[in-house]
């Protein structure tokens, strides 16, 4: 039995014009449902009420293959210059667009990233700024598509991160054109120190400065316990790694009574790897914070179902068979 067979999927896209003739966008595989909330959370932010901009129109974009990228890059993009053409021809104009969407839009393997959202597709199709927000619940996912962005040296305005409600952790990343930010939990770090962390393939919030150590590749003991170094510290407390340490010849087994061991300084270990372990060291940190996370994860739940059973009672052209939005699907 053939294991190749193709997998049909949709992209259901809201958009309109809003705020100072931007043309927003929401572009999501999960549901008819998810992109108009979505849609309406983010007009909100533009300084009007949802349904005070323009109208906003619904169509969507059917994918014949979710398995192959052409397939869904060629589907979203003759999609989009669907919309680019009938806003033109109802004389509709717009100078900047902010499109929102899924890092991993249309993909049966949630784990692919639809890379044409992060390269200069989106600009060369509309011919304005754009501005790309993509979005995932899976982390891990996120991450990747972040260190592939910075990797490719894409140039294209970017924010790639874990969505509020659902998601297994915090994480967000951007690029302005000019300046990168990555924010883990709730705290900035450089990108110097995501990039490093990434290429490791540590798991964020999970990792101790003594993996990080051993991970690095050094040919030379390194004498730390194998724990995490934030295990029994205070909250104020950040462990200061030092920067000469010294231990004994491997070869050194016995020696005379009185006499002192042979030490010599572990000189090879870089400044820079030890700063690298107090920055994780503080990102570690963090974990102590997942209940409250996510006790603010199910008050946002709430406040979304509330926006649901109100925009789904105000919306007319959605009619009676779009089930509730799931906010705990892995995508």
């Amino acid at each position: 039995m053939s294991t190749d067979k193709p997998t049909l999927m949709k992209a259901y896209i809201h958009y309109g014009i809003v705020g100072s003739n931007i043309l927003l966008i929401s572009c999501y595989h999960s549901g008819r449902m998810d992109s108009l909330l979505f849609y309406a959370e983010y007009a909100q932010r533009f300084g009007k009420g949802a349904m005070k901009n323009s109208e906003k129109k619904f169509t969507q974009a059917p994918i014949a293959d979710s398995n192959k990228y052409e397939v869904i890059k060629n589907a979203i993009s003759e999609k989009l210059d669907e919309i680019k053409a009938a806003l033109k021809n109802s004389n509709q104009t717009f100078n900047e667009v902010y499109f929102y969407a899924d890092v991993n839009l249309c993909f049966s393997d949630k784990s692919k990233l639809a890379e044409f959202l992060m390269d200069n597709t989106l600009a060369t199709i509309f011919a304005v700024p754009v501005t790309c927000v993509l979005e995932t619940t899976l982390i891990d996912v996120a991450i990747q598509a972040a260190t592939k962005h910075h990797e490719k040296k894409y140039q294209s305005k970017v924010t790639i991160k874990t969505k509020q409600a659902g998601s297994d952790g915090k994480f967000s990343y951007s690029y302005d054109g000019d300046q990168y930010q990555v924010v883990i939990d709730d705290t900035p770090i450089s990108i110097e120190i995501f990039t490093t962390v990434s290429k490791l393939s540590l798991p964020i919030n999970k990792f101790s400065l003594c993996e990080l150590i051993n991970t690095s590749n050094l040919d030379i003991p390194f004498p730390l316990e194998k724990k995490s170094l934030s295990a029994n510290m205070e909250d104020d407390e950040i462990p200061k790694c030092p920067r000469e340490m010294y231990f004994e010849k491997q070869d050194e087994v016995n020696y005379e009574a009185g006499s002192q061991k042979e030490t010599r300084p572990i000189d090879e270990i870089s400044s820079k790897t030890l700063d690298v372990g107090q920055e994780i060291i503080k990102i570690s940190k963090l974990t102590r914070k997942l209940e409250a996370d996510a006790e603010n994860a199910l008050k946002e739940i709430k406040k979304r179902r509330c926006l649901e059973e109100g925009l789904q009672k105000g919306d007319d052209a959605l009619g009676g068979n779009v089930s509730a939005s799931n906010y705990f699907r892995n995508d």
